[in-house]
């Protein structure tokens, strides 16, 4: 008995520990820069992100497979009947003295291997050519990752401060309307003091909700446990904008740039190979029996900007031949048998043939010259549309700044305003107006004002976090929303 409530007293400690583990409201104090850190290794963005790269690099690797060799195994048994006689003049054993109606068969069986091995052409120029060019783009995908990782993360947490901030605010002047009992004239003038904390107490009830689901979401973003208690310890205060060292930035790091870069590289290297359309179309082959076992070839084909070398072969690796020779008065027939062929260290080449091909045409001739023409202008376009394209840049990004200047000063001038209607509604309560309606009304309009001005206010914050948010997009490569 003691022994089993021994084993119920751990089991209910163990399962008391795993519930406590569960509800584990701890706090968490973080900034936004750690947030960045890490999203970028935990997040599930990053997890797609990185499946995203390697798909990219397998389709790379997958280029390369071309240059593999392509080899053919063979197995081959050949049938041949010969009517051999003195004027076919064939060698028969020696002692066969009478060539007259004699026939023959012979039977070869085979085994040998051919290949072709690419040595040199056009798309391996090309795919040595884009050696930078694939690492740049793969570094474009890791880059426009992190940037909208980056703005994702900083928007989210932004958004957490300001709504903090807004619904402290709004807990801080609920105090200010709720008066005290009161009858009378002044129970109706503080009617609308009373319907005025009602709103901003729904106001306040919905930014509890949104700081919830906003907190929620960024943890789910870190992969971090949904009942964390998250303490966000950046300040909402946005540095001054230094757009002469940030253009700099914007030029180099700019996605949209570097892929007209390389466009223009590509292009440049389409106008170089065009040249070679001016070459005669040609062909050479070069074979070579090694010994009985071994043949080699070349074969090297020119055709402007398509060319190509390749190393071809022929490897014996078995081969048995018979043949029965039959004399009209033999009763049976004479074998001769030929096998296993000489050892490839065996070496004695004995028969090279070359053959060389080359066509001229002047129409091809005319018509490289016009595609030459062609491409130069491609190349000249991709210019200007990289020169366009950092125009444009750096004109948005300066009117990203200007309104940034902008809404820092609508924040400034809706603070007065705010400030103007509070201190207008203290002294409407200290004033002595003659008319008890006007009274009321002016009262009615000043809570109305205050609390207009309050969700302008943070309209206005919210709409500099956006724009200060794009700022620092468009500064890390990223283009404009």
């Amino acid at each position: 008995m003691k022994y089993c409530t021994r084993v119920l007293f751990i089991l209910l400690l163990i399962t008391t520990n795993i519930n406590a583990a569960e509800l584990n409201f701890s706090n968490k104090t973080i900034t936004l820069e750690e947030c960045i850190k890490i999203a970028e290794t935990a997040s599930l963005d990053t997890a797609i992100n990185d499946i995203q790269k390697s798909n990219y690099d397998l389709a790379v690797i997958s280029r390369w497979f071309n240059y593999l060799p392509d080899v053919d195994f063979n197995m081959y048994k050949n049938y041949s009947y010969l009517d051999v006689g003195k004027e076919n003049n064939y060698q028969l054993p020696r002692n066969y003295a009478d060539f007259e109606e004699t026939t023959g068969k012979s039977t070869i069986t085979g085994t040998n291997l051919t290949f072709r091995q690419k040595i040199f052409d056009a798309n391996l120029v090309t795919l040595l050519s884009d050696a930078n060019s694939i690492r740049t783009k793969r570094d474009i995908i890791t880059d426009e990752f992190k940037v909208n990782l980056h703005e994702k993360i900083r928007r989210n947490y932004y958004e957490i401060l300001l709504n903090e901030q807004k619904l402290n605010y709004y807990t801080a002047i609920l105090d200010n309307f709720k008066p005290a009992t009161s009858t009378g004239y002044d129970a109706l003038l503080h009617a609308d003091d009373r319907i005025t904390a009602l709103r901003i107490e729904k106001i306040i009830l919905d930014l509890n909700e949104a700081v919830i689901n906003q907190k929620r979401y960024l943890l789910y973003c870190l992969q971090l446990p949904l009942n964390k208690q998250l303490i966000l310890t950046t300040p909402l205060v946005f540095p001054e904008l230094n757009t002469d060292a940030d253009k700099a930035s914007v030029l180099l790091n700019n996605t949209k740039l570097k892929n007209l870069r390389i466009k223009l590289y590509e292009n440049k290297r389409t106008f170089a190979m065009g040249f070679m359309q001016f070459i005669p179309k040609s062909s050479l082959s070069l074979d070579t029996i090694i010994n009985d076992n071994l043949k080699l070839g070349v074969d090297v084909n020119l055709d402007g900007s398509n060319f190509g070398v390749d190393l071809i072969g022929e490897y014996l690796i078995y081969q048995n031949k018979e043949t029965y020779y039959i004399y009209k008065d033999a009763k049976e027939p004479v074998i001769t048998s030929t096998n296993n062929p000489k050892s490839i260290n065996d070496w004695n080449i004995n028969d090279t043939k070359l053959k060389l091909q080359s066509t001229i045409s002047l129409d091809r001739i005319a018509s490289a010259g016009v595609d030459i023409k062609r491409l130069r202008n491609a190349v000249e376009m991709a210019q200007i549309d990289i020169t366009r394209e950092k125009n444009i840049l750096l004109i948005n990004f300066e009117n990203i700044a200007l309104d940034i200047s902008g809404l820092k000063k609508d924040i400034e001038l809706v603070t007065e305003k705010l400030a103007y209607a509070q201190s207008k509604k203290e002294l409407l309560k200290k004033s002595s107006l003659q008319d008890d309606i006007a009274k009321l009304e002016y009262y009615e309009s000043r809570n109305n004002d205050i609390l207009s001005y309050t969700e302008s206010l943070f309209n206005t914050k919210l709409d500099l976090i956006k724009a200060y948010i794009i700022y620092m997009r468009v500064i890390q490569g990223g283009g404009y929303l």
